[in-house]
Formats: structure tokens, C-alpha cells, sequence
């Protein structure tokens, strides 16, 4: 008997233990099984219970809030008071929108009446078709043989033929159409842009001063100067502009 007492005054605290145990597990069940038949009875007022949700008397939710609400779209897009998009009309290509064409085309052809016309560089010839025999030669002094001294010459000698055609190598009007004693039958032309470009060497001459002439047109015909007969058949071609010599090849290359 006296081990008995002893073994159960040193397991006291641990029965106490399984008894605490024992105990909350039955009030758990006890609990739950409270709760669930709560549940089956008034569903309504378990789940403000179990939620927490208190109602406040005399505070009602604001019907107000649902116009921020947009509404929900179905499938086909059916909402009342949704305005639906309109299928944008097809692009019109150029050609009808120009129709046959004729706009677009007189429009080009007013563009092209507005575009100032070209102006035409003014056209130069020499005055026959030979090879050239004495330069330009600008400040530079060169042998003339018929002469027999030095000087310059002033224009440029055109090989040719005795009697064939002299034409005028610029556009203008004719100064002076006569005879020099050293020259022969000498034209000069002044043309549009003062500059006077004088043909020596013409015989028989069929202008006179004060003619309009054409580039290109017929002078005369090849004849004689005197003061450079030894250098052959040819003609002499000089222009002066502003006061000074001008070398032929600068505009007839």
C-alpha cells in the first residue's frame, strides 16, 4: 500500500497533465460540434458571426457608389448605352480620287506654264569651217611676215578657201560693212551684249550697216588682206568688248 502512495504522490503532476489534456480536448469537440449545429440552423447569422461584420443601425450603404461601377461587357459586346465603333470607310486610292486622271494631269500642266521658260544661251559660229593658222596672242608680240615686225595679234586667222562663204559668227546688228586698206572687206556686228566682233577678209559683201543678222548667216565670200596675205587664204576674226581685245576662243572654244 505504502508503494502505491509513494508511486502515485511522484506521478501526481503528470496525471494532473493528461487530466488538463483530456479536459481541453473534450471542450474543443464540445466546440466544434456547437459551431456546425449553429450552422445547419441559421446560416444567415453564422456568417456575420463568423466574419465579423457588424450593422450598425441607422447606416445604410450609399447606392450612389455603383455609378463608378463601369458595367460588365459580355461576349458579344451587347451593353445598353455603350456606343459601338463604325467600321471606318475604305481609303480612296489616288486614281479615284482623281478620277480619270485628268486632274492630276492639268494640275502637271499648270506647274509646267508657272516654270519660267529656259533662256537660251546665245549661240556663236566661226566664221568659216578651216582650221585655225595664227592664235590670239593677248599682250604677247608675234612675227607678222607680211610686215615683217613684231606686234600682236588681236583675233584669230580662220583657214579658207579664196571665194568660199564668210558667215556672221554671232547674232546682232551690222556697225559697218566697207572696204580697209589693210583688212580687206571688213563687217563688224555689235551684238546683244556690246560686245562688236569685226569680220576681216570679206569680199562681195551682202549686208549693210544697220542690218539685223543671224547667227550663221552668209556675209559675203572669202577675199584678201592686205596686211597678212603671206600668211594664206583665211579670214580674220576680232572682238573687242568694253575697250579691250577679247580672244575668240573663249566663245568659240
Amino acid at each position: 500500500m505504502n508503494k502505491v502512495l509513494a508511486f502515485l504522490r511522484d506521478k501526481a503532476f503528470v496525471l494532473v497533465l493528461l487530466a488538463c489534456i483530456v479536459g481541453a480536448a473534450f471542450t474543443s469537440v464540445w466546440a466544434i460540434r456547437t459551431v456546425r449545429d449553429r450552422l445547419s440552423e441559421n446560416p444567415g447569422t453564422a456568417d456575420s458571426d463568423i466574419a465579423g461584420i457588424e450593422e450598425y443601425p441607422g447606416l445604410e450603404q450609399e447606392e450612389g457608389d455603383a455609378q463608378w461601377q463601369q458595367p460588365g461587357v459580355g461576349v458579344a459586346g451587347n451593353v445598353e448605352g455603350v456606343p459601338k465603333p463604325t467600321p471606318a470607310a475604305p481609303a480612296q486610292s489616288s486614281a479615284s480620287q482623281s478620277g480619270s486622271g485628268s486632274s492630276s494631269a492639268s494640275a502637271n500642266a499648270e506647274h509646267e506654264q508657272e516654270e519660267p521658260a529656259a533662256v537660251q544661251a546665245p549661240s556663236y559660229t566661226s566664221p568659216v569651217s578651216g582650221r585655225v593658222l595664227t592664235a590670239f596672242s593677248g599682250d604677247e608680240l608675234v612675227y607678222n611676215k607680211t610686215l615683217e615686225d613684231w606686234r600682236t595679234h588681236n583675233g584669230v586667222d580662220y583657214a579658207c578657201n579664196a571665194g568660199e562663204s564668210v558667215y556672221a559668227p554671232v547674232s546682232g546688228t551690222v556697225a559697218k560693212a566697207e572696204a580697209d586698206g589693210n583688212w580687206g572687206g571688213v563687217v563688224e556686228i555689235t551684238a546683244a551684249d556690246g560686245s562688236v566682233w569685226r569680220v576681216c577678209g570679206v569680199a562681195d559683201a551682202v549686208v549693210k550697216a544697220g542690218d539685223a543678222v543671224s547667227c550663221g548667216q552668209q556675209l559675203g565670200r572669202a577675199g584678201a588682206i592686205g596686211c597678212e596675205s603671206l600668211t594664206g587664204s583665211h579670214v580674220h576674226l576680232e572682238i573687242r568688248k568694253n575697250g579691250r581685245y577679247i580672244d575668240p576662243a573663249e566663245y568659240l572654244g
